[in-house]
């Protein structure tokens, strides 16, 4: 095994490196002297993979020009990208601190009713009014989505302005 932190490679015998996670734990007799080691291995394969797989997609997220909210069902914002925040004037820290119906005109106070509703079926995209950091009202075209994730529910909305079809 060669490497350090996060990087260590179990070598092959066809030359390839394997990612491991590494411990090591003394073996001690009864004065406390260390007479071994208890060595641990575990492959990292697939853990590696899945974290390059997350990261490619929270850039992705991170850097669309289209707006995205995931929203659980009692309408709390628990994730928004750049785009959603900056379109309102927002960070995106202030964003999720914001409570339902904070920033949507129509939808804010009745989300629990289109969450259901959206369970139930697809459900096409809707016009609504987001208020900005400013005040300025901005009219938004939101498609969303039911997401379940083991056993939690979401909303995932895609939105942009349509204020140039006003």
């Amino acid at each position: 095994a060669a490497g350090g932190t996060n990087s260590t490679l179990l070598g092959g015998r066809d030359g390839t490196g394997r990612p491991i996670a590494d411990s090591a734990s003394p073996i001690r007799d009864e004065k406390g002297s260390v007479t071994g080691v208890v060595l641990v291995f575990r492959d990292q394969t697939q853990e590696r993979k899945a974290q390059r797989e997350l990261r490619r997609f929270q850039f992705m997220g991170e850097n669309a020009g289209q707006e995205v909210y995931l929203v659980k069902p009692s309408g709390r914002l628990i994730y928004v990208n750049r785009a959603a925040a900056r379109s309102l004037g927002y960070t995106v820290q202030e964003m999720l601190a914001i409570r339902n119906p904070g920033f949507d005109l129509y939808f804010g106070s009745s989300f629990r009713s289109h969450f259901e509703k959206l369970k139930a079926h697809d459900l096409p995209p809707f016009e609504t009014i987001h208020i900005a950091k400013d005040g300025r009202h901005v009219p938004k075209e939101i498609k969303s989505v039911y997401l379940r994730m083991g056993d939690q529910e979401y909303v995932c909305g895609f939105g942009h302005d349509i204020t140039s079809r006003k």
